[in-house]
């Protein structure tokens, strides 16, 4: 595991702390075996404490509930995990999400939602697949080289520049330069990246945890880190998983009026709608629908999704608010809140819906404005699903 969150945890280091690089000649692999050496040993003393901690929760709650520590331990383990979608949904996801925010991007920063997506994807592939592009192209070179009857002057004339970009791709960090990747403007770009010592809240002094590895990380916020005017993605993960929450702080500054949580749940909902079109070929979605609350129309409740698919009804409710981005470690009692708002609500919502069609032979829903939508007769449904979907 060392391996795979050295890059993360050692860019929030450099983005928190001052540059004291020296330039050197020397071979750095000794160096880098030994900073893994000690981020290995020290995820390891990490791991220990947590135990401790989970215990002394338990002590503390145990007349609250028995099963505190092991609740506290899966919080905390389910913060280490990365990734959260496979890497072939990763487009559809940031299509479906950005788009209803393409007039902001228009305005801001000149590019628009599928500019944005579009260098999401080269960027994407670039540090990942992309990696090993040069090196195949070397080798096919090679071979044109060793069939082709042309002599070295030559070849050198017709592949000289071409071979230059494959070596810059294949020992250089170019296939990490967002800029060159995605073409954004820089103001977009620099709006995602932290420069070197620009953090001062990892070591806060304040913290019990300052600096752990397993606390809310700079390269959270912002997944790029600029070094000599050259803004680079290095982390794979910190960058698919969390460039979403980065472009909401980046259109959303404290202060800012944009209705981005009207325009989520548009999005989240929409591509919710879309997902189950394609899973459930013939299927009618009606999305934001309204009832009854009490048998009485002064008081409506929402419902975000319902689907009609043959004999059966899907009651969907979709949640794409942000969770808590701290660690358990710092404060597990917002975690505990937030998993209720995440999950409860919606099951409880769910079941609100539930109720009323139950109740009713023949169940009416309605515009946001009163205006009769549609209506389900119970009689014409054998089954009904309550699905809770997080975005």
């Amino acid at each position: 595991m060392a391996a795979g969150r050295l890059c993360e945890y050692v860019q929030s280091i450099l983005v928190s702390t001052p540059n004291v690089y020296v330039d050197s000649d020397e071979d750095q692999s000794s160096l880098y075996f030994s900073i893994l050496e000690k981020f290995d040993n020290l995820l390891s003393l990490v791991n220990d404490y947590i135990l401790s901690w989970a215990a002394k929760l338990h002590e503390e709650n145990r007349r609250q509930s028995e099963t505190f520590a092991d609740e506290a331990i899966e919080s905390q383990l389910l913060y280490y995990v990365r990734g959260n979608r496979y890497q072939v949904f990763e487009s559809q996801y940031y299509r479906g999400l950005l788009n209803v925010h393409n007039d902001e991007f228009i305005r801001r920063f000149g590019i628009t939602a599928e500019d944005v997506v579009d260098g999401f994807s080269k960027l994407e592939y670039s540090i990942a697949q992309g990696k090993m592009d040069p090196f195949n192209e070397l080798r096919e070179l090679m071979d044109t080289f060793d069939s082709d009857d042309i002599d070295e002057e030559k070849y050198a004339n017709m592949y000289g520049e071409n071979c230059g970009d494959i070596f810059s791709r294949a020992f250089t960090a170019k296939n990490n330069d967002v800029k060159d990747i995605t073409n954004w403007p820089d103001s977009f770009i620099t709006g995602l990246a932290y420069q070197i010592n620009e953090v001062s809240s990892f070591f806060a002094s304040d913290s019990d945890y300052a600096g752990w590895p397993i606390i809310d990380l700079p390269i959270q916020r912002r997944p790029f880190i600029t070094i000599d005017d050259h803004t680079y993605c290095f982390d794979y993960y910190s960058f698919t998983d969390n460039f979403y929450r980065a472009v909401q702080r980046l259109l959303c500054p404290k202060g800012s009026q944009y209705n981005w949580k009207e325009r989520q749940a548009e999005g989240s909902e929409k591509l919710v709608g879309e997902i189950f079109s394609k899973l459930l070929p013939g299927c009618v979605v009606h999305r934001n629908n309204y009832y009854p609350m009490h048998n009485s129309m002064k008081q409506l409740s929402e419902n975000d999704l319902l689907i009609q698919y043959e004999d059966a009804i899907l009651i969907v409710e979709v949640k794409a608010g942000a969770f808590v981005y701290t660690s358990p470690l710092e404060d597990y009692q917002t975690h505990i809140k937030s998993y209720k708002t995440l999950i409860e609500k919606a099951d409880h919502q769910c079941s609100r819906t539930f109720k009323y069609i139950d109740s009713n032979d023949k169940a009416v829903f309605y515009n946001n404005d009163k205006s009769s939508k549609f209506s389900l007769q119970k009689s014409a449904y054998e089954y009904v699903y309550q699905l809770s979907v997080t975005v």
